[in-house]
């Protein structure tokens, strides 16, 4: 009887303490989602590539559709191929984005000029309700125009994408696989965010371009 008590009183407490490790662990899981595009001829296979990579440390939820747009901004390089990854992960957000240039750097990514022609770009375009560096801040970065935002040499991890609900290219995958994300900044869901995006914005699927 006592060895029975014993191993009933071990497993009690085995079970409590796995119960708090599983709590620990899901208060550190994040959702982000992960824009990814490409301007490379091959660019279908740098984008497999990169979510393959991602799924090393990541946990892949959900992909959205490839999308294609003019290069941005307009007229410098070629046509990209866009898409975004809804991930889990424990990283932190300066880490994760960290892992992306290492994978952008990986798939020779090479940051010779903001906005030039890339294999690869990897952002994080939002992160359930968080807002980086803080309110205040983003809001700023988000005031910026294109020309003030290349001038900055080192710009901060700004989150959501400051300039997200410009460019169809990244806010119509991440409401394709996230619907009922709402903006933390605008407090905006899906409806509300698709009118913020300029009416002149272009972006197309593959079943569009072959028609």
């Amino acid at each position: 009887n006592d060895l029975i008590n014993l191993f009933l009183r071990q497993k009690i407490i085995f079970r409590i303490i796995m119960i708090q490790f599983i709590k620990k662990i899901n208060r550190y899981i994040n959702n982000y989602c992960i824009g990814i595009g490409s301007n490379d001829p091959e660019a279908d296979f740098f984008i497999q590539q990169s979510i393959l990579k991602l799924s090393c440390f990541c946990k892949i939820i959900t992909k959205s559709s490839l999308y294609y747009s003019p290069p941005w901004p307009e007229g410098i390089g070629n046509t990209y191929v866009n898409c975004a990854v809804l991930v889990g992960t424990q990283q932190a957000p300066h880490k994760l984005m960290q892992r992306l240039h290492e994978i952008e750097g990986e798939l020779g990514r090479v940051r010779t000029k903001r906005w030039g022609d890339r294999t690869i770009d990897l952002d994080i375009l939002a992160a359930e309700n968080l807002i980086l560096p803080d309110l205040s801040e983003w809001n700023v970065q988000a005031s910026m125009t294109i020309e003030q935002a290349h001038a900055l040499k080192f710009p901060p991890l700004t989150i959501p994408h400051p300039r997200l609900c410009q460019r169809a290219f990244a806010l119509i995958p991440l409401l394709e696989i996230w619907p009922d994300w709402i903006h933390p900044v605008y407090q905006q869901g899906d409806k509300e965010l698709r009118n913020r995006i300029p009416k002149n914005q272009r972006i197309w699927t593959e079943t569009d371009k072959q028609c």
